[in-house]
């Protein structure tokens, strides 16, 4: 890239070709990690999940999210009283891969756009049903003593418990 000469610069002493340096680019961005990291193949929009080619895969993974929240009585349709209004959802839309790359499930979340809420005025407290580290810690500290075994699992409905 060719830049006009600055005479002004060059009269004062300042010669801006000489001042020019090379800074090196990181090999890794957050726009690389998270170019890295995000599915094309994922809808973004549940019109993209149910009128995409995976669309009979989308539709059984958002079927199996709602019949899971009905059985937990965590959704339902309600009617609003009047001057209240709801909290907007989205469907997240995700597909886990075994080791070898190949799809082992389609997944669809309905969440709550909670961010829309303001402190005081929809809410007065919050709650985060998460584990500290340190609890975990301890937990597996004591089996570690006891002689106790330790097993991991995954909750697929952990948060609508």
């Amino acid at each position: 890239m060719k830049l006009p000469e600055d005479r002004t610069l060059c009269a004062i002493g300042l010669d801006w070709k000489k001042q020019m340096r090379r800074i090196p680019l990181p090999l890794c961005t957050d726009a690389n990690a998270v170019e890295a990291t995000v599915d094309l193949s994922e809808p973004s929009t549940f019109q993209e999940a149910v009128n995409g080619p995976d669309q009979v895969h989308w539709r059984k993974a958002i079927r199996a999210e709602l019949k899971s929240m009905r059985l937990r009585g965590v959704f339902r349709a309600a009617k609003l009283p009047n001057g209240q209004r709801a909290i907007g959802t989205k469907w997240v839309f995700k597909i886990k891969r075994k080791a070898d790359g190949s799809i082992e499930k389609y997944k669809a979340r309905l969440v709550a756009k909670g961010f829309k809420q303001k402190y005081g005025i929809d809410y007065t407290e919050t709650l985060s049903p998460v584990v500290k580290y340190v609890t975990l810690r301890m937990v597996i500290a004591i089996a570690k003593y006891f002689g106790w075994p330790l097993d991991q699992l995954d909750v697929v409905t952990a948060f609508l418990c």
